[in-house]
C-alpha cells in the first residue's frame, strides 16, 4: 500500500480495453491470487502466466501475440484473412504489420514467464461466427 491506496492489479488503460462492449469483445483475463491469464478469443496456444500486477508493456506484448496468432490460424485461408487494422496501437506499442509477431514472442521469451495449458478459447462463438 502506498499511502494507503490499494494498487490496480490491471490499469485503467487496460482495463477499459478489455473491457469493451461484448459485440466487439474478443479477449477475457483471468486474475489469480499470484498471475493473471489473458485469453484471446480463437487463440490456441498456450498463453502466458502474466505477473498479477500487469505493466502496460507485458500486457500489449501478450496481447498482440495472441491476438494475431489467432488471426493467422483461423483466417489465412481467407482472401481478406487478416482483420486486423495496421497500424495498430496497444499500450505503448504501435504495430505496423503482421511480422512483429516474431519480435513480440522473442521479447516474451526472454521473460521466463510460465504457460497455462492449451485450449482453444472461443466461450462466444465470436470466432466460429466470423469463420462463417
Amino acid at each position: 500500500m502506498i499511502y494507503n491506496d490499494v494498487l490496480p492489479r490491471v490499469l485503467e488503460d487496460m482495463r477499459v480495453m478489455l473491457q469493451s462492449s461484448l459485440e466487439d469483445r474478443t479477449w477475457d483475463w483471468f486474475l489469480h491470487k499470484e498471475f493473471t491469464v489473458i485469453r484471446v478469443y480463437g487463440f490456441t496456444g498456450e498463453p502466458y502466466r502474466l505477473p498479477a500486477f500487469l505493466t502496460p508493456r507485458v500486457f500489449a506484448l501478450e496481447f498482440i501475440r495472441q491476438r494475431l496468432c489467432a488471426e493467422e490460424e483461423h483466417f489465412r485461408a481467407f482472401k481478406k484473412y487478416f482483420d486486423v487494422k495496421f497500424p495498430l496501437k496497444v499500450g505503448p506499442f504501435i504495430f505496423k504489420n503482421k511480422s512483429a509477431l516474431l519480435v513480440v514472442e522473442k521479447l516474451l521469451e526472454v521473460m521466463d514467464f510460465q504457460k497455462e495449458e492449451k485450449m482453444n478459447y472461443d466461450p462466444h462463438q465470436i470466432i466460429s461466427q466470423r469463420r462463417q
